[in-house]
């Protein structure tokens, strides 16, 4: 598969769409089995996580959480051979919670289906929940 960035921003909207929508398993599938992701809380605190222990910390979020809202603003797109880096503010909020941050996904195609290998919170920003997305 030869990347291009339409096929990156499609991927970002599918992403985007599936957590919006609650949909745990589609959500799932767009994880590479390889997968490592950093998380930061507005704390500052830092947990790195692989693959299994990222959906099983996302999973009770998306499931009880019907008021779960995610954007993306400000969308970067770098495509390079094999493997694509966006970078994108996030804003995302739960009845009890909100932020908003820089993030990093980088991308890699495997037999034709891009998987995120890589999730990383740059940093978070709690906001007023009720002010957010």
């Amino acid at each position: 598969m030869k990347l291009n960035p339409r096929h990156v921003k499609q991927f970002l909207s599918h992403w985007i769409a599936v957590q919006n929508g609650h949909d745990f398993g589609r959500y799932s599938r767009l994880y590479a089995p390889d997968f490592i992701g950093v998380k930061r809380a507005s704390s500052g605190r830092k947990t790195e996580y692989r693959r299994a222990t990222w959906l099983a910390d996302r999973r009770p979020m998306m499931d009880k959480s019907k008021h779960l809202h995610l954007s993306a603003e400000n969308v970067r797109i770098h495509v390079e051979e094999g493997a694509a880096i966006v970078t994108f503010d996030q804003y995302f909020s739960t009845r009890n919670y909100a932020d908003w941050g820089p993030k990093v996904l980088r991308l890699r195609p495997v037999r034709g289906d891009l998987y995120i290998v890589h999730e990383e919170m740059l940093t978070s920003y709690k906001l007023p929940v009720g002010e957010c997305c």
